[in-house]
């Protein structure tokens, strides 16, 4: 059964596509498309400390853990894989 957390036709379907993706990690594009923020908001949730982040690089590009984002969106993580 296919999950349809939003009301937003194409947005669920970004959702199922990105979801389908086999990786744990997202990018911030990839979050900025899930949760309809803009990437500046994302990078200020981040200083606010409300979203959670990895960089495997110094310097290098953010990645964010998939459970952390469903959190942060408030979705349960079991209805998400």
């Amino acid at each position: 059964m296919e999950l349809k957390p939003f009301e937003d036709d194409t947005r669920n379907m970004l959702w199922n596509m990105i979801k389908a993706k086999n990786s744990p990690w997202l990018s911030l594009k990839e979050v900025a498309l899930l949760s309809g923020y803009s990437i500046s908001t994302l990078r200020r949730r981040i200083r606010e400390g409300r979203l959670e982040y990895a960089q495997p690089c110094k310097g290098g590009k953010l990645v964010f853990n998939r459970e952390m984002v469903n959190r942060f969106l408030g979705f349960k993580t079991e209805d998400t894989r």
